[in-house]
């Protein structure tokens, strides 16, 4: 039997070729994930590598929290002034404080000096522990003072000598002299660095005194557990002290479980790509099964058992997914180095490796040949169930028919998942949903040859006109109910998502428009998606004439006691800024009107029982500890907050050096142009903020959402190249089917171009049957979401009929697109041939 799978492989490689090609585009996705995560991750361990470069770390202890954490665990700060101390403990030959952060440094056309994508941060070089070459000039050693890395240099348009306004974190703005250029031997993946004095880190990056973290270099041939033992003797108990190698364990530890998120969400999309390339699978071994029958059947008559008839199948599976899975691996990898090429030409690159390990190819493999070989059992047991009295008839098997029992547990499986839906609606259950939307699609994919005649018999009734080519289509997409559902199914399945995410992405659009529209009062926005507003830029905008009102948003973050525990964020606005510039919806209760009040987030209320009334208490760092009565509840989503105040209890609240501004909301006092010029001038030493009205704040939002749901449609699309391939492959193997009826039909008098036409029209009539199933159910399933994700701001349901009905149409175009070539192959088999043929 494995002689005889081979040599029907052999034969057969074309029926057997988009079974292949569906399993390399799927097997590609997974290993184009692997490896993007393998070279993400060895990139970014190699940024941890050359700069996380110190012998020992002195950090503060770890901040307990309740429930897990994503990403490294808080710490508490370090003081600064224990440098000192450190440096005095024998075997310390260098330490510094670890004074890093966000910068923008203009370059000399008036723009933020940026390379890609890739972010700017400033930053210190302590001597003898960071490895650096001075290629120009001199290190800073002033206030004032910069050093450029080579690549921020060139991008700038400055030379060493030069002056450059520069501005570190959120507040720290200066003209500085540039008086050096240097090669800081690290890998940066394109961000750019401005290197500047001690005394600038400490007063953008320490205001208060407090660091992240200290590092240290001790001297050559000296034991560092010994140096650490003796630094931790010299410190306070609460600081930690470790060595370099514990830090880069725990960098890469961090890096892992990044890329292991990254992972796991591109593997969900390579799942849907494998799901759908299963229909496609089953599909031609089931053809190929009805097409062999009487040849499995003489097999069974010459002694082969069902068991062996079965292993024939299964070992043709294996092969396609051995050939697919390996060709699938080269491929993705070929796509991971094509967007390394990518990601370099945008001025961000990546240099870690983007080969795959042995073991995740192996993973690769197996993953592809089990879902192959699972894609082939039934239509092999169908096969192994052949009588040997088949083989006596000379005319084809009967046609196909429906079972009752497919068709009651494909019904009750529908009716469980709308009962389980219209659950998750009333509860808010994002895992019912889940449940309901995969029973709902299982059971309309098991409906499905039931379904197929009334749906198909409408859509092809404008085709009629077109005789006989409308009559014969409609004719071979019904004969075969179960094949037609089968061959649309993968097309219905990426067109569920599709019309999903479609659905979600207009009602996040619609939704972020009406926030904007119904809670920003205020004529202008003034602020940056990537920074906080600096202070001094509040009060040149309150001594404008052309102004009205202004409110500074101010966020935080606090930690109460009870009877909420733990960090919550805050923001706060004057009283006036609360009336006049930004409405924050009240549910229940009233606004805060003085400084001992606050507001709290439905969150707070629903999830920590929260309510109006009840006294929050909050620690302070270094005070007493404040407490502020509840006065209402929001369901705000514009600065989506845990708490809101007005200014004079967020300054109880927040100590001073961590306040922030995240925008400033404006009003014209008439002339609206006169107050964007002024503001505009405000901002001009600050190129990282903008000053937008509504609209375009909207728009800037909308662009956010959008890209990210692009990156969706670009996963999913994957799906639906498959389903277009599971059309071609099903009317390329019916047109070997139908050899002998195409060929008399030509005999009779069709013509190639009518032969052509009426594959066209058996492809589109499949294909709006799978877009016209899936987007209904992909409406469906996006409107339910709605009201689950009401809470996160998604308030409004929009359905995109524009777009929709392009869908439509482009399924058309799909059909007549999937429809050529098998076309083609029945316009080249000989008339006489295939009249003769069996």
């Amino acid at each position: 039997m494995f002689r005889i799978a081979l040599r029907d492989t052999r034969e057969n490689w074309v029926r057997f070729l988009m079974s292949i090609l569906a399993v390399l585009l799927a097997t590609a996705f997974v290993g184009a994930t692997f490896s993007f995560t393998n070279m993400l991750g060895d990139s970014i361990g190699r940024i941890s590598d050359s700069t996380n470069t110190g012998d020992i770390y002195v950090r503060g202890q770890e901040i307990e929290s309740e429930g897990e954490t994503f990403g490294p665990p808080q710490r508490e700060p370090v003081p600064i002034d224990v440098v000192e101390t450190i440096r005095e403990v024998d075997g310390v030959t260098a330490a510094g404080p670890g004074l890093f952060g966000m910068a923008t440094l203009v370059g000399d056309d008036g723009r933020a000096v940026s390379n890609g994508a890739a972010p700017t941060l400033g930053g210190n070089l302590i001597e003898g522990i960071d490895d650096f070459e001075v290629v120009e000039g001199r290190m800073p050693e002033a206030a004032g003072e910069i050093v450029l890395e080579e690549q921020t240099l060139e991008l700038s348009g400055y030379e060493v000598g030069d002056t450059a306004p520069v501005i570190l974190g959120d507040s720290l703005n200066f003209e500085a002299t540039i008086v050096g250029e240097v090669d800081s031997g690290w890998s940066l993946m394109g961000a750019t660095f401005v290197f500047i004095s001690e005394e600038d880190g400490l007063a953008a990056f320490a205001p208060t005194g407090v660091v992240s973290s200290i590092t240290i270099a001790v001297a050559d041939g000296t034991e560092v557990e010994e140096v650490i033992a003796a630094v931790g003797a010299a410190l306070d108990e609460k600081i930690e002290v470790v060595s370099g190698e514990v830090i880069r364990e725990e960098s890469e530890t961090a890096t892992a479980q990044a890329m292991s998120f990254i992972e796991v969400f591109m593997l969900v999309f390579a799942f849907i790509a494998f799901f759908v390339g299963s229909f496609l699978i089953v599909n031609t071994f089931t053809m190929l099964v009805r097409q062999r029958q009487r040849e499995f059947a003489l097999l069974r008559a010459i002694g082969a058992s069902p068991g062996q008839v079965v292993w024939s199948l299964t070992i043709q599976a294996i092969i396609i997914g051995l050939v697919g899975s390996v060709l699938g691996i080269g491929a993705g990898v070929l796509i991971v180095m094509g967007a390394q090429r990518i990601f370099e030409a945008m001025g961000t690159p990546m240099e870690g490796n983007p080969w795959l390990a042995p073991e995740r190819a192996v993973i690769v493999v197996v993953l592809a040949v089990v879902f192959t070989v699972g894609a082939s059992l039934l239509p092999a047991r169908r096969a192994a169930a052949t009588a040997p009295v088949e083989a006596m008839r000379p005319e084809d098997p009967k046609p196909e028919r429906t079972t009752r029992i497919r068709g009651v547990v494909s019904a009750i499986g529908v009716i469980a998942g709308l009962a389980a839906v219209g659950y998750a609606i009333s509860e808010k259950s994002g895992p019912a949903i889940g449940v309901g939307a995969a029973l709902i699609l299982l059971g309309v994919l098991g409906l499905g040859p039931l379904i197929v005649p009334p749906v198909l018999g409408v859509l092809a009734a404008p085709f009629r006109v077109v005789r006989p080519i409308g009559k014969l289509a409609r004719g071979n997409v019904l004969r075969t109910p179960k094949r037609t559902a089968a061959t649309a199914a993968a097309l219905t399945v990426g067109m569920t998502l599709v019309s999903a995410t479609a659905v979600l992405a207009a009602s996040a659009e619609g939704s972020t428009r009406s926030i904007i529209e119904n809670q920003m009062s205020a004529d202008y926005y003034v602020g940056s998606q990537m920074s906080f507003v600096p202070a001094t830029v509040q009060q040149p905008i309150e001594d404008f004439d052309s102004v009205s009102g202004v409110t500074a948003a101010h966020f935080g973050a606090v930690r109460a006691i009870e009877p909420a525990a733990g960090d919550l964020t805050i923001s706060a606005l004057t009283e006036r800024g609360f009336e006049e510039l930004l409405t924050v919806p009240i549910i229940e209760g009233d606004r805060a009107r003085a400084d001992g009040e606050v507001v709290v987030s439905k969150r707070l209320w629903e999830e920590d029982g929260v309510e109006p009334g009840d006294i929050l208490t909050f620690s302070v760092p270094g005070g007493e500890n404040v407490e502020l009565r509840v006065t209402g509840v929001t369901n705000d989503s514009f600065m989506s907050t845990d708490l809101y105040a007005l200014d004079s209890a967020y300054e109880k609240l927040v100590p001073e050096q961590t306040r922030a501004i995240a925008f400033l909301l404006v009003n014209s006092a008439g002339d609206l142009d006169a107050t964007r010029a002024d503001l505009e001038s405000a901002i001009e030493e600050h190129p990282n903020l903008q000053v937008l009205d509504q609209e375009e704040l909207a728009d800037q939002m909308v662009n956010i959402i959008a890209t990210m749901l692009n990156i969706l449609y670009a996963l999913l699309g994957l799906s639906l190249v498959i389903a277009v391939l599971s059309i071609v492959n099903t009317l390329a193997m019916a047109v070997m089917e139908r050899n002998r009826e195409i060929g008399l039909m030509r005999a009779v008098g069709l013509s190639g171009g009518q032969l052509t036409a009426m594959i066209i029209v058996e492809s589109i009539l499949t294909a709006l049957f799978g877009t016209i199933l899936g987007t209904i159910m992909g409406v469906g399933l996006g409107s339910a979401l709605q009201p689950i994700l009401v809470d996160m701001g998604l308030t409004h349901l929009v359905v995109p009929w524009e777009p929709i009905v392009v869908i439509l149409a482009g399924t058309v175009v799909v059909g007549v697109i999937a429809a050529l070539w098998p076309a083609w192959r029945a316009l080249r088999q000989p008339v006489l041939e295939a009249v003769a043929s069996e």
